[in-house]
């Protein structure tokens, strides 16, 4: 299932977009890269005319980029073609660290600009933030658990996340766990389970 599938990739893709205190600060310039989790392919970023990054591949990432503090019209084509797949404006801020997230929702590419600058986790844990890419999907809950934990007894580490809306990052311990997505206040309506 589609569905399934982009939802696989998104949650491996997931440690990609952490970016706890994000890239170095180049005194004055902000940092950009590209992670790719849409089904197009490998991509090209450009900020206006300029290319700074070449054949991210799906459900990949690109190095930070320094770039100038300042608004760019920010581009993705496929990778090599000079058509532009997409496009919109996105300011870059001084000292901070972005993503450009592509994604694929309803057949069409899109994306999401995200801030990477967050404060490093206490010892013995990670931050987790969770982007809800699929339209289709509707709202959702995420599970994030030690593996034999039951459903019925776990509660939402994420819950009622919006189509095409980013959750705050959340504290979880280090180490291994299970992921299980539901639909929104719906135990029963597992969408992914993934150890």
């Amino acid at each position: 299932m589609r569905l399934i599938h982009w939802m696989a990739a998104a949650l491996a893709i997931v440690p990609l977009l952490q970016g706890c205190g994000g890239a170095e600060d180049d005194g004055g310039d902000g940092a950009l890269r590209l992670v790719n989790a849409s089904t197009s392919g490998a991509l090209d970023l450009y900020a206006s005319d300029s290319q700074l990054a070449s054949g991210v591949e799906a459900d990949g990432a690109g190095s930070y980029v320094s770039l100038g503090a300042g608004t760019y019209t920010l581009k993705l084509k496929r990778d090599g073609s000079s058509t532009t797949s997409s496009s919109s404006d996105r300011t870059v801020l001084e000292g901070t660290a972005h993503t450009l997230l592509a994604y694929t929702t309803s057949d069409t590419l899109k994306t999401i600009f995200l801030t990477d600058n967050e404060d490093a986790p206490s010892a013995g844990t990670a931050k987790l933030r969770v982007f809800n890419a699929s339209t289709e999907a509707g709202t959702l809950d995420v599970y994030v658990t030690d593996a034999g934990a039951t459903l019925a007894d776990s509660s939402a580490t994420v819950s009622s996340l919006a189509a095409e809306r980013t959750s705050a990052y959340n504290e979880i311990s280090a180490g291994s766990h299970r992921i299980r997505v539901t639909g929104s206040g719906d135990k029963a309506d597992l969408r992914l389970d993934l150890g």
